[in-house]
């Protein structure tokens, strides 16, 4: 069962923007025409070709497409806003993943300036201090 706020969360919503036929068709249209202009978006004729190429760990490849569809998101027509669209929809699935380390990070961090804090100020747990005579 799906949550409700998940169903109105603004990354399900843009998903579901994005995977509308009408958008998928504009990003086919797109990346083929691009693909006949450079070399790194050679090989990418449709969105499908993009989410193949994004799925193997070829990282370097995956920089290459990338950086090639952000250079053309620079441009401030509407075939930069539909690279950017393509960017975006490619990293959105990433999204929650990165969200969950960025916040485990922090809290990892929280917890151990925490813990110095209380070393450095001279804050030691009540067992560890020292008790004064009575």
């Amino acid at each position: 069962m799906t949550s409700r706020s998940t169903v109105n969360s603004p990354l399900t919503m843009l998903q579901n923007e994005l995977r509308q036929p009408r958008v998928v068709a504009r990003f086919d249209q797109a990346l083929q025409n691009w693909a006949v202009e450079g070399a790194a978006l050679a090989e990418i004729a449709c969105h499908a070709d993009l989410a193949d190429v994004l799925a193997t760990r070829e990282y370097d490849r995956h920089d290459e497409v990338l950086h090639a569809l952000l250079a053309r998101a620079a441009i401030s027509d509407r075939a930069g806003v539909t690279a950017t669209e393509i960017v975006v929809n490619a990293m959105l699935p990433v999204v929650p993943g990165i969200v969950g380390c960025v916040v485990r990070s922090l809290l990892s961090r929280c917890a151990t300036r925490k813990a110095r804090g209380r070393r450095s100020a001279g804050m030691l747990p009540s067992s560890a201090r020292p008790r004064s005579p009575r």
